[in-house]
């Protein structure tokens, strides 16, 4: 990548033909985000631009942006088997929509969607077209 700030790797989705880039960008706003263990310092969540796979690029599609951001994230870190196929949906149960679409994804999950507003559940109504 011509950018230093950012970190791009490929993802697959359903075979070694359907593939698609994610972009991890550095952020350097200032946003107070919580540590998480006592001890740790404050971090500046970054953006992250979670593709999705064909036929499921939705601008409607957060849970599934939202797993793909974590795997992501968590694989750089040797977190994830990155090496193995991986069975997802993004499908949530009703009573865990709130903990899912949170108000502050930052904060949340530690990283922040590229193109998504940070509240969730703000965004799903706003991709729907829906206002207050």
């Amino acid at each position: 990548m011509d950018n230093e700030d950012d970190l791009s790797g490929v993802v697959y989705f359903g075979n070694e033909d359907s593939k698609a880039v994610y972009v991890i960008s550095r952020a350097y706003d200032v946003y107070p985000v919580r540590a998480i263990d006592p001890g740790e310092s404050f971090s500046t969540p970054p953006w992250v631009q979670a593709p999705l796979p064909p036929l499921f690029n939705e601008p409607l599609n957060i849970p599934l942006q939202l797993i793909v951001a974590r795997a992501v994230l968590a694989a750089l870190d040797d977190n994830w088997p990155y090496d193995q196929w991986q069975l997802v949906t993004s499908l949530v149960e009703r009573e865990h929509v709130p903990q899912v679409l949170a108000s502050d994804v930052a904060i949340t999950y530690g990283f922040r969607l590229r193109g998504v507003p940070m509240d969730l559940r703000q965004a799903l109504c706003e991709f729907q077209g829906l206002r207050q």
